[in-house]
Order: C-alpha cells, then sequence, then structure tokens
C-alpha cells in the first residue's frame, strides 16, 4: 500500500517514533531503541545514524531535550 517494501516501511515508522521520544522524553538511548523494537541499543545507533545523519544523542542535544 505505500510503495515501499516493509522492512523500510519498518524501519522509518521507528524511526519518527524515537524521533518523538527523544524529543518529548528523559529516556535513555538504550530505552529508547527497546520502545521502538531495537533489542540491540548499538544497532538503534547505527540505524538511526544511517537514517538521520546524527546519532541518537546528537539529536536529542539538537531538539533540546
Amino acid at each position: 500500500m505505500t510503495g515501499e517494501p516493509f522492512v523500510d516501511y519498518l524501519k522509518r515508522v521507528r524511526i519518527e517514533k524515537s524521533k518523538e521520544l527523544l524529543a518529548r522524553s528523559d529516556l535513555k538511548i538504550g530505552e529508547i531503541g527497546k520502545r521502538v523494537g531495537y533489542v540491540n541499543s548499538y544497532y538503534f545507533i547505527k540505524v538511526f545514524k544511517e537514517t538521520m545523519g546524527l546519532t541518537p544523542g546528537e539529536y536529542k542535544k539538537l531538539v533540546g531535550s
């Protein structure tokens, strides 16, 4: 329905939700990764950086949370 492979859709949804959590909560990076479906925090950081061009920690600082 979206015209993209399921894996890409799932990654996009997870990253969008993680951006919301990074901006609006005081949760640690690893906890946010787990909440959006990444058991391994290093993998979450890798995928986030590949997608956004910066790490979740850098993004959190940027959005001021």
